[in-house]
């Protein structure tokens, strides 16, 4: 008894760590800290998401988070994306328009699309919506930075 469950123990400690892409079904959840930063792929992501219309056909990633730009993180600052080819849509979720889009490398200001403090929102990490679905590798590796204030004011006086 004791040593098929060794042996299958053993065995599970050389067994390949399969990491899985966020889509539309179970985003990831972008962890909100200041100054953040977070890498992953678009290789094996979801392709196809339709964002209302305007369709991500290359693999993507998908991220959630909530908008606080009042909250103990503060505000939401410049968020930048590198990696060739990637671009970042912001939308309400993955069947809705875009509210804002830029290209890799391209700082954009969260706090002006015009985002609802305490609601939800999904971003898709993708490749190029303009490059055909048939050019490969229209997949690959990514990062994106993102800058919070650190403190929210929460009293004030002079004396």
């Amino acid at each position: 008894m004791k040593r098929p469950l060794l042996a299958t123990l053993a065995l599970s400690m050389f067994a390949p760590v399969v990491a899985f892409a966020g889509t539309c079904a179970a985003p990831t959840v972008l962890n909100q800290v200041p100054n953040g930063s977070e890498s992953g792929t678009t290789c094996g992501g979801q392709a196809g998401i339709p964002l209302g219309g305007a369709v991500a056909p290359h693999p993507s990633q998908v991220y959630s988070f909530r908008y606080n730009p009042a909250g103990p993180q503060g505000a939401a600052g410049p968020l930048t994306v590198t990696g060739a080819e990637r671009e970042v849509v912001i939308a309400q979720d993955c069947s809705s328009p875009p509210i804002g889009g830029f290209a890799p490398g391209v700082p954009v200001n969260i706090e002006s699309m015009g985002l609802t403090a305490g609601a939800n929102y999904i971003m898709v990490v993708t490749s190029d919506s303009g490059l055909a679905v048939t050019d490969p590798p229209r997949c690959g590796t990514f990062t994106f930075n993102w800058t919070t204030l650190p403190v929210t004011l929460q009293g004030f006086s002079v004396e």
